[in-house]
């Protein structure tokens, strides 16, 4: 008789179409909908750097240099075609005191370099989005919010920059695009090779490093005015800091080595700025993607509406609320051998739901839920079956209708899930950092944090204390709601 109840209980869920549409077909749109939706947050070229105003007051080739070797803009395709029109213009160029065959052998570093750069480059994080202005433009923009800061890059008072004597004396000897090139490997390259095939004497090389120095790292003023405080104004002001320690560095290296006729030091100074790219270092190997947390989301969502699906349970055992409580409290028949069947039931029911839900994002939506694919339909189980218990308690609470508690179970799940960050995905952080004992006391964010630790940590001791939490929940919830429903007395039926 026990297992024919829980065989006529899953049956009767099975018929209802509530069950159907708020557990099977609801899911199954909303992650469609989300899937068109969200479905390019998190890919490649989708998120821009900083929005910042430049104020060029002089010019410091270092800085685009630098600028240029810590952004996406300067890609592998735009790589290859400078490099392809620098070894244009090296092999037509004719230098003095350097022969074909030494122009030649530049060429095929330059172009071997080239290969090493399409086949090695790594992509880093985007870090400013620049905009060349005046300074009229620069204050405009900051005024108007468009831009987190402004950079200005101011000459220093008696620097003196590199004459057109100067220049024109570097380009007979290195030939006319030695201040065209963008990398120090190359520049090293180039003056290595110049070096080698002509001796000059010390005060040549001197003259020779001094306009290089004055031209590739300017002695200039760069600083960054902010209108407020935010996390963009700190990173600002920490790439300019980045920038200024970097410069430094080079400076000292030229100094200490360039002048001792080390070629070295235009690839020390190579090295300084290939070390100092910022890249986005993964501390997990998960799923960063947000629609992913979207996902996570509506599983739990799925979980936790087994409630709407479970309130009959307790109103059914309830005299004084339905007709069935009537007749089954007039049974004699303990009440446990009625309620645990239903129970079993609605969990088998609902936790088919949530796999069949799992199963269509995995799937057929092509959501990645890691390497972990068993843990995460366990984690959609254990949440079904703290849903269910949830609407068990719930049903047992009051005097008030089904319908009427249901219309109030529904408003309860969707404020749980609005916090948990199914609409926006960063309502649940916020409670974590300002009041973490909402995401902890809430059901909808345990489950969802459940899938998040999953994907993300290696170490699953916070994924299972999740695990843990959801039992709490639902040894909690089915305690109470047999307390409410036990030997309940009444004056007439």
């Amino acid at each position: 008789m026990f297992f024919q109840n829980i065989l006529y209980e899953i049956k009767t869920n099975l018929r209802a179409k509530e069950v159907l549409i708020w557990m099977v077909i609801f899911p199954i749109c909303l992650g469609l909908f989300y899937k068109f939706a969200f479905g390019n947050l998190g890919k490649d070229g989708a998120a821009m750097g900083i929005k910042v105003a430049v104020v060029e007051n002089t010019e410091d080739r270092f800085f685009h240099m630098f600028y240029d070797n810590k952004n996406e803009s300067n890609s592998v395709d735009d790589t290859s075609s400078e490099t392809e029109a620098q070894t244009d213009d090296a092999t037509s160029a004719q230098t003095d005191g350097v022969t074909a065959d030494q122009t030649d052998g530049v060429t095929a570093d330059q172009t071997e370099n080239s290969g090493k750069t399409e086949n090695g480059m790594e992509k880093v994080k985007q870090m400013l989005d620049p905009t060349f202005c005046s300074e009229e433009e620069a204050y405009k923009l900051l005024s108007d919010g468009d831009v987190a800061g402004v950079i200005f890059i101011n000459p220093v008072p008696g620097q003196t920059p590199a004459s057109s004597d100067d220049t024109d004396f570097m380009s007979d000897v290195f030939g006319i695009n030695w201040d065209q090139m963008k990398d120090f490997t190359q520049i090293g390259d180039l003056v290595r090779s110049t070096y080698e095939a002509s001796s000059f004497s010390a005060e040549d090389i001197n003259k020779q490093m001094d306009t290089m120095m004055k031209s590739y790292i300017p002695d200039t003023d760069i600083s960054v005015k902010i209108k407020k405080n935010g996390s963009e104004q700190s990173t600002l002001k920490s790439y300019i800091e980045m920038f200024i320690n970097m410069k430094k560095m080079a400076t000292d290296i030229w100094n200490s080595n360039a002048k001792e006729k080390d070629t070295g030091a235009f690839d020390d100074i190579g090295e300084i700025m290939n070390g100092a790219t910022i890249k986005e270092t993964p501390l997990t190997d998960g799923n960063k993607d947000p629609l992913a947390m979207y996902m996570y989301n509506l599983i739990a969502m799925v979980s936790i509406f087994g409630s709407l699906a479970a309130m009959h349970i307790s109103i059914n055992n309830q005299a004084n609320l339905s007709s069935i409580g009537m007749r089954r409290s007039c049974s004699g028949s303990p009440k446990w051998t009625m309620v645990l069947p239903e129970l079993i039931g609605t969990y088998i029911t609902h936790s088919a739901c949530v796999l069949i839900s799992v199963t269509f994002l995995k799937f057929v939506l092509q959501i990645d839920f890691g390497d972990k694919l068993l843990l995460v339909y366990l984690t959609g189980i254990c949440g079904a079956i703290m849903g269910v218990s949830l609407g068990f308690f719930v049903g047992a609470i009051g005097r008030l209708s089904e319908s009427a508690k249901s219309g109030i179970m529904m408003a309860v799940n969707m404020s749980l899930c609005f916090m948990s960050g199914l609409m926006i995905d960063s309502i649940r952080a916020i409670f974590s950092v300002q009041i973490p004992i909402v995401n902890a006391l809430n059901p909808v964010a345990v489950v969802t944090d459940a899938m998040y630790y999953l994907n993300m940590d290696s170490d699953l001791s916070r994924y299972f204390g999740k695990l843990l939490t959801m039992g709490g929940f639902t040894v909690l919830f089915i305690v109470l709601g047999i307390l409410f429903t036990r030997r309940k007395k009444y004056a007439s039926l």
